[in-house]
């Protein structure tokens, strides 16, 4: 904790990321102590505006991971003095890297996913830019703003988990025109072209 608040006292503004816990230990708990400890040492930082990292199903309720860790960070933001804009990511695309191999075989992906479920979706590297781009721009751009690809991307078909595009032959992809090399993923052959922003008008959902 003193560390955190000397880092944040030595800076004008902050990216707010609340770290994954290790997976052996109680999650909620670890994760939840440290949005807190987070919320702590911006007291007094003099920090002129925070961005947060958020996710788009952020939700009051106990232990449904991310979804009410990120929702306890987000309404502390909100209960102290300084600008805080929240970026809602969508689905990370990177989610589907480690089933790469299978995608490249089979030309199919195994999911859980129903049939024909559309998903936003998100590229880390976006959220990123957009993290970036709030950090920069006015103290006065604050409050939850959504951050999505361009397009809902077909996450299954026909019950198998057939990414758009895929194919038998292994040329997979959303838009790609030739098979899929070793060490591309799928946040690559997918691809967001672009992104967008929109603030939060979902529902009046905070």
């Amino acid at each position: 904790m003193p560390s955190l608040c000397a880092a944040f006292r030595r800076g004008r503004r902050a990216f707010l990321l609340n770290p994954p816990a290790d997976t052996t230990k109680d999650t909620d708990t670890v994760e939840r102590r440290t949005a807190a400890n987070i919320l702590v040492a911006l007291e007094g930082s003099g920090l002129e505006k925070v961005v947060a990292a958020s996710t788009g199903g952020a939700q009051p309720g106990n232990r449904i991971g991310d979804l009410n860790v990120l929702w306890e960070l987000e309404e502390g933001l909100r209960r102290q003095s300084i600008p805080a804009a929240i970026n809602r990511g969508a689905y990370y695309m990177s989610n589907w890297d480690d089933l790469l191999d299978v995608v490249r075989r089979d030309g199919v992906l195994p999911t859980m996913f129903p049939e024909d479920t559309v998903i936003p979706m998100v590229a880390p590297r976006d959220l990123g830019e957009a993290a970036a781009e709030r950090l920069l721009s006015s103290v006065n751009d604050v409050g939850v703003w959504y951050v999505e690809g361009p397009r809902a991307l077909f996450a299954t078909r026909c019950g198998k988990g057939v990414l758009p595009g895929a194919r038998p032959t292994g040329e997979v992809g959303h838009h790609a025109t030739r098979p899929v090399e070793a060490g591309l993923s799928l946040s690559w052959f997918l691809g967001t072209g672009g992104r967008i922003l929109h603030p939060d008008d979902r529902g009046q959902r905070r």
